[in-house]
């Protein structure tokens, strides 16, 4: 630990008398010359040390001009010297080891430099913010993977699944994916889709119970954006031709609405929707967006959200900075919370949906992605339209039905 106060020699014992046999001379009575005004410092003086090495004369450091750095303990001029958090520090110390907080871009030093686990130096506040440290292995982890041990303690998902249960920290993926399709399918190579519905339990251990009793072809996570009970149940990705084959799977998920499970009615649950972007080429995916993007009101309808919920979760709102046709061209994104989410390096996220375990609801919103797919791959440039696929799904509405009956009811109403 640095010192906190100033390097101050004891004084020495006083030198012998000169003459008393044992050779010492006057010379040896005085240190070398103050580095500021050249005068002798007597041995039995008090004196401050340079970082160069040189020594201060008590009158010089009387003087106010020379200053104790608080983390080293050397003397430097008043000019020379920085300050942090009101002690002062030389201007060695300072490029040494002041840093500059990952997050707030304060100054650190010493004592109030924590590392984050990807090594970025923060402020305690900024650390504690952003990280805590696991209760079991002691490792900081980001406060979005928090996990709840059985007493109410901070967990990190590594300890929690091992101490208490299958519920994977916010930011786990399955090494590998499974992906699901039929023995023949034409898609087995092509468009799959992977589905994160969040969903609210009566009490965490139900949720737990329910998270160890689903089929390896779901996983279950935290989310902080839900309440104390809620988790996100995500698939593995597989092809529409097994979805519709294996609809009973999704059936075990859908029947906890009878068991005080709750998604819909809640403020927070969503559902989301994962396709393969290497479906997609350029022009198709800035169809599929454009689809989406310019009938804002046909998508905040269909998502069954509100417009503030739109607006914080599954943005429809373009801006200058990141048009369609870049986003299209580059098959990336910069802001997840977006209707259309291009953020992930292998799939293309569909946000808009409010979560439901009403099963018309969730195979409809399922249905949406399959038939803007298959729409927009074939449609020109100008023609995309809602009143488009509308008239698409209705002409194939055997492969669509809850899409098709949702369009037939809103037609009806003019509301389309």
């Amino acid at each position: 630990m640095p010192p906190n106060e100033p390097r101050i020699q004891p004084p020495p014992q006083p030198a012998p008398p000169v003459g008393d046999g044992t050779g010492a001379s006057p010379e040896d009575c005085y240190r070398n010359p103050c580095a500021d005004c050249g005068a002798r410092i007597p041995l039995w003086a008090r004196f401050g040390t340079l970082s160069s090495g040189g020594v201060i004369c008590p009158e010089c450091l009387a003087s106010g001009q020379y200053i104790c750095c608080r983390h080293c303990g050397d003397y430097g001029h008043a000019d020379d010297m920085s300050t942090y958090r009101g002690r002062a520090i030389c201007h060695d110390c300072a490029d040494q080891y002041v840093r500059e907080c990952y997050e707030c871009a304060e100054p650190i030093l010493g004592d109030d430099i924590w590392t984050s686990p990807d090594g970025e130096a923060l402020c305690r506040d900024c650390f504690r913010d952003t990280y805590f440290d696991c209760a079991i292995c002691g490792r900081a982890c980001s406060r979005d993977d928090r996990m709840e041990g059985r007493d109410g303690e901070s967990l990190c998902p590594d300890c929690h699944d091992r101490h208490c249960g299958p519920i994977r920290g916010h930011s786990y993926t399955p090494d590998p994916l499974v992906f699901h399709h039929l023995p023949r399918d034409p898609d087995r190579r092509g468009l799959h889709f992977g589905v994160e519905l969040e969903v609210e339990s009566p009490d965490i251990d139900d949720a737990r119970d329910v998270a160890r009793s689903l089929p390896d072809y779901f996983y279950c996570k935290t989310d902080g954006s839900l309440s104390h009970n809620g988790i996100e149940i995500v698939s593995h990705p597989a092809t529409w031709g097994w979805l519709r084959a294996n609809q009973d799977v999704w059936g075990q998920v859908l029947g906890l609405r009878r068991h005080r499970w709750r998604s819909y009615q809640t403020s927070t649950c969503g559902m989301h929707i994962h396709l393969t972007k290497r479906a997609f080429g350029r022009l198709h995916l800035y169809r599929f967006m454009s689809l989406f993007y310019g009938a804002p009101g046909w998508t905040r309808r269909i998502a069954g959200r509100r417009a503030c919920e739109i607006r914080d979760w599954a943005s429809t709102e373009l801006h200058r900075d990141a048009p369609l046709v870049r986003k299209a061209r580059d098959m990336r994104g910069e802001n997840r919370y977006t209707a259309v989410n291009l953020c992930p390096s292998r799939t293309v996220e569909l946000r808009i949906f409010k979560g439901t375990l009403s099963a018309t609801g969730f195979w409809r919103n399922l249905e949406v992605c399959r038939a803007a797919y298959l729409y927009t791959q074939s449609a020109g440039l100008r023609d995309v339209s809602v009143p488009g696929l509308a008239r698409w799904t209705m002409d194939n509405r055997k492969s669509f039905p809850n899409l098709s009956a949702w369009f037939a009811r809103r037609g009806q109403r003019g509301q389309i």
